[in-house]
């Protein structure tokens, strides 16, 4: 399954399988371990997947995804001006 493939006009079914080996299923297809280039995308999704409404501060996805003085600095840089 290409992620790439799917268009936004399409309805998608997403299963996402966190319990043994995690595995993520669209519309029937599943997503091939070998497109998981980063541990840590997997991680983010399974952490969205666990979240009330599926929904995580920007604060608490920048700061998994980069350390904490990485995201201040990004912060102030992006709300500079």
């Amino acid at each position: 399954m290409n992620p790439q493939a799917i268009t936004s006009s399409q309805k998608t079914r997403l299963e996402i399988f966190m319990l043994g080996a995690f595995r993520l299923v669209i519309d029937g297809i599943p997503v091939e371990e070998r497109l998981w280039t980063r541990r840590k995308s997997k991680t983010l999704i399974k952490l969205l997947a666990l979240q009330p409404n599926h929904q995580l501060h920007p604060i608490t996805w920048r700061s998994f995804l980069w350390d904490l003085a990485k995201t201040k600095r990004l912060w102030k840089c992006c709300n500079a001006g």
